[in-house]
């Protein structure tokens, strides 16, 4: 019989989100920030990782891809996604910008996480649950 940790979540299960200060290193104002998880095509505030404003996490897991960055409203083509391993062992997708900010509003739009056997783009929440 599989062990309690790894039973799948029921539906009705609180997501288990992290929170920026679950990993070993992170801008302090992003303490109590929530890690997203996106599915589907989505637009997110990504979480500033440094003090410099280089790295900013887009997802706490792989995604398809990055469709756009905005820094202060205006669209960029200085930057680079980086699909990585955190400290702490699990995958994160990292938007690395070229001119770091650390007082601008960043943007991104994101292609969000694909299925890992077909690779199809994952439409809702349940299946990166599962």
């Amino acid at each position: 019989m599989p062990s309690a940790n790894t039973l799948p979540l029921l539906m009705t299960d609180t997501l288990p989100l992290r929170q920026a200060s679950d990993l070993p290193k992170y801008r302090v104002e992003s303490a109590a920030r929530y890690l997203p998880w996106v599915f589907g095509r989505a637009t997110v505030n990504p979480v500033p990782l440094d003090t410099i404003g280089q790295d900013w996490l887009v997802a706490d897991h792989p995604i398809l891809g990055v469709d756009r960055v905005t820094v202060a409203g205006t669209e960029t083509s200085g930057w680079q996604l980086q699909q990585r391993v955190d400290e702490t062992g699990h995958g994160i997708s990292v938007v690395r910008l070229s001119q770091p900010t650390t007082k601008e509003t960043v943007v991104v739009t994101v292609a969000g996480r694909k299925h890992p056997t077909t690779g199809a783009l994952l439409e809702t929440p349940g299946p990166i649950v599962r």
